[in-house]
């Protein structure tokens, strides 16, 4: 009978995407190396990936990010510029390949430079992206510039093995990521709608942007970075951004010089032939200033032939040096066929004796053609060496001349710097003095004048009535009354002894409260003058 029972049915193995089987090889001795390289905060965690950890399953709060794009110039905290980009991208960041963030920094400087709104809007109308699935890349995109949209020069064209090293960086306190955080399988192109701008390309962004090229090491670099507020390295520059976006074109327009010089001057090297030994050339023949023709070289190369078939030598020193026999010395000069007609030429006839004559009178003069063309080489590659010489000379007698000019320079420096030290001094003495006598004066006569009277007048009257309303007052009335009734008391009880007080007939009126024990006016130490001031220490 058959079961209504389902069986379920795992499969042997999983389908992975191509990206999920990525491994890094980022160890944890790297971290410490990579963050400090790349300016990376403390409050933002580097976790070393797993031997089984995918690259599009982070950890929670984390993210993947591929060291090639932080050397690209990608840092902690994301700008918002840049994260704007990204979230406009719909792409995990670890799916831009690293020149992609180049061009949107370098767009972000640029655009900081000419004060444009570095927005996704004009982004889009600059750059677009392009899925890498055509080179065998599944899952990654790159950006690329659109038609005369271009911003960079020189960009690294190949890099290798980068996809295997990346790390996860977890956002600092509880705050998400402000950029996609989920794979795009979407791997034809992603969703984004195109954007258009109507004024775009005659009076707008891109005219300001894209006038020239940048060359891409000289506006990516640290401090660059730093001046357009993308990275947060404590890094100290005396230039402004557009000082180094000047630089970046003036490096662009090198280079581009450089490489036309290069292909204009640029000769191939001939090889040698099979056979043929290597030849002593003067030094910089290979350059196109010396004007060689075509026939001075084949004679070099007739003559180079002949004097090695005669003594096995391919050198040209022996072609100049004297002989005893004229004949010797041009004969290796002539032609094949030429050598070919003085081959057992009898000299009876006249007739013969001229065509003999002739033929040596050609080989001189073909002999001496070869050795001006030489000698004007020789002549002119001395004549390059003496003007570096010189030029060399001279160089180093201006660089002499301004070093001791720096020198001078700054001793000038050093002793205005100290005499303005000197006179800072003595204007601050005079100012010190100068307060320190009007101070005086104007306390003196503050103290004089009715409004200070006044003052003190109304501080002691204020002074009092808060006293004597005060919970001090009173203890120190009841304190001092005490005091004073047992003063008295000992007064009068002195008086009474010295009067006789004790006798009948003592007359109680004889008793002075206002006299001490002895009948005698008392002294107060503690009196305060009328001329003594109690607030006058205060000023």
């Amino acid at each position: 009978m058959p079961s209504n029972r389902t069986v379920d049915v795992k499969p042997r193995f999983e389908i992975l995407a191509p990206w999920s089987l990525i491994r890094s090889k980022i160890s944890n001795s790297d971290v410490s190396l990579i963050r400090k390289k790349f300016f990376i905060p403390d409050e933002y965690q580097i976790i070393v990936p797993g031997p089984n950890d995918k690259i599009d399953e982070p950890p929670e709060r984390c993210l993947a990010f591929h060291v090639a794009s932080l050397e690209a110039g990608l840092r902690f905290p994301l700008s918002r510029h840049v994260e704007d980009i990204i979230s406009g991208l719909n792409v995990c960041p670890a799916q831009l390949m690293p020149n992609s963030y180049r061009h949107i920094l370098s767009f972000i400087i640029l655009a900081r430079h000419f004060e444009v709104d570095p927005s996704f809007f004009n982004f889009r109308n600059l750059i677009s992206i392009v899925s890498s699935s055509k080179t065998g890349e599944i899952g990654f995109f790159y950006l690329t510039p659109r038609p005369k949209r271009k911003l960079l020069h020189n960009l690294p064209s190949k890099l290798s093995r980068w996809k295997n090293k990346f790390i996860y960086v977890m956002s600092p306190g509880n705050n998400p990521w402000r950029v996609p955080n989920r794979w795009n399988n979407d791997t034809r192109y992603p969703r984004i709608s195109v954007l258009k701008s109507p004024s775009w390309g005659h009076d707008f962004i891109s005219n300001q942007l894209t006038m020239t090229f940048y060359e891409s090491s000289k506006i990516l670099k640290e401090d660059v970075l730093v001046l357009a507020g993308l990275s947060p390295a404590p890094i100290k520059t005396n230039q402004s951004l557009g000082m180094a976006v000047r630089a970046s074109m003036v490096a662009k327009a090198m280079r581009e010089q450089k490489d036309a010089l290069m292909s204009r001057y640029q000769r191939p090297v001939v090889q040698d032939t099979d056979g043929l030994g290597k030849r002593a050339r003067a030094e910089d023949l290979s350059c196109q200033e010396v004007p060689t023709v075509d026939w001075v070289n084949r004679a070099e190369k007739i003559v180079g032939d002949m004097r090695r078939d005669h003594d096995g030598s391919g050198s040209l020193d022996g072609i100049f040096k004297p002989s005893k026999d004229a004949f010797e010395k041009y004969k290796y000069t002539l032609r094949d066929d030429d050598q070919m007609v003085l081959v057992d030429l009898p000299l009876t006839k006249l007739e013969d004796a001229v065509a003999y004559h002739s033929l040596a009178i050609n080989g001189i003069v073909h002999h001496l053609l070869l050795r001006a063309a030489y000698t004007k080489n020789e002549l002119l590659s001395c004549e390059r060496k003496l003007n570096k010489a010189d030029q060399k000379a001279s160089d180093h007698v201006r660089l002499k001349e301004l070093e001791q000019s720096l020198s001078d320079t700054k001793h000038e420096k050093m002793l205005l710097q100290k005499r303005i030290e000197e006179m800072q001094l003595k204007r601050d003495r005079e100012q010190m003095d100068s307060f320190n006598a009007g101070r005086a004066a104007g306390r003196q006569e503050f103290v004089e004048s009715e409004e200070y009277r006044s003052a003190v007048k109304r501080a002691r009257e204020e002074g009092v009535r808060a006293f004597v309303k005060s919970n001090t007052y009173a203890t120190h009335v009841a304190k001092n009354a005490a005091v004073y009734e047992f003063d008295g008391f000992e007064k009068c009880r002195a008086q009474a002894m010295k009067l006789g007080a004790f006798r009948r007939e003592f007359d109680t009126r004889q008793l002075d409260p206002f006299k001490d024990g002895n009948l005698e006016d008392p002294v107060y130490e503690d009196e305060v003058c009328c001329g003594e001031d109690e607030f006058a220490y205060l000023l």
